[in-house]
């Protein structure tokens, strides 16, 4: 086995989960140290409501709606269509559309 495999696999050992561990250091995520979970637009770009019949919005909507939120004590959580696997940080989906017919040129994204 090369060495490199044999150090990835030493760290492997060492660094995994066991119920011990997990017991001893349970390292949760503290909601209230994390950032915002989303941009903060200026008030001055243009908005679009989407429209489902449309079907770049329907695109948009299918691709990074909401699905339904969660309360906690530290206040809503939003779960997307598309899971971050647990990862810290919110997926935002963008589109741009230029030259389709019935719709204005620019640059989408699904409002929360």
């Amino acid at each position: 086995m090369p060495s490199s495999q044999i150090l990835g696999k030493a760290y492997h050992d060492a660094t995994k989960h066991s119920y011990l561990s997990v017991q001893l250091d349970p390292n949760y995520v503290d909601a209230s140290t994390q950032p915002s979970a989303f941009k903060v637009y200026p008030k001055f770009y243009r908005r679009v409501k989407l429209n489902l019949n449309n079907p770049v919005h329907s695109f948009i909507s299918l691709t990074s709606a909401t699905t339904l939120e969660k309360v906690y004590k530290d206040g809503p959580y939003k779960l997307r269509v598309n899971p971050s696997a647990g990862a810290l940080y919110p997926t935002e989906v963008y589109v741009q559309v230029r030259g389709i017919e019935g719709v204005i040129d620019g640059i989408y994204r699904n409002p929360i």
